[in-house]
């Protein structure tokens, strides 16, 4: 594994990885998320607002397989959406995979969303589109170092 040297990885196993690389705090899920770690996100984007107090962006990568949630999971996943960080910024969900499947899951998640109606929020097919996305988003925070978006994918492609 080659991870940037300014990655800060709060996580990573086979099913999950979670980390902070300048003002990105990305999550990317291989496996179907549990209520317990969702919370543990929150964690996560506790230590994300003290570190990166001006402001952060946030990426999150889930496969399409991976988005029929629980109701539990669901209740959490809602949770983390009502009560996002004052820092954060904008946040860049993507959910990977082609076809009707993939489609209909981003129009449920964009329904999702709207619980949350401060923080930016835009849906994608890739993780190179929510980079390009988000890229401008971190230039606009205080004192933030600039990121490319290829920087970006590049990041965070071992998490």
């Amino acid at each position: 594994m080659a991870f940037p040297p300014d990655l800060f990885v709060f996580e990573r196993d086979a099913g999950f990885g979670a980390g902070l690389w300048r003002r990105v705090f990305a999550t990317v899920w291989r496996e179907t998320p549990t209520a317990e770690r969702l919370r543990t996100c929150g964690r996560f984007q506790d230590e994300v607002t003290r570190r990166c107090p001006d402001g952060f962006v946030a990426l999150a990568v889930l496969p399409s397989q991976h988005a029929h949630l629980s109701p539990d999971v669901r209740e959490a996943a809602e949770e983390l959406s009502r009560n996002p960080s004052p820092a954060l910024a904008a946040i860049a969900q993507v959910i990977t995979g082609t076809g009707f499947v993939a489609a209909a899951t981003r129009m449920v998640a964009t329904g999702m969303s709207l619980l949350n109606r401060r923080t930016p929020t835009k849906w994608f097919d890739s993780v190179q589109h929510a980079a390009e996305w988000l890229s401008p988003r971190v230039a606009r925070i205080p004192d933030a170092q600039a990121v490319s978006a290829p920087e970006i994918v590049s990041a965070f492609a071992e998490l």
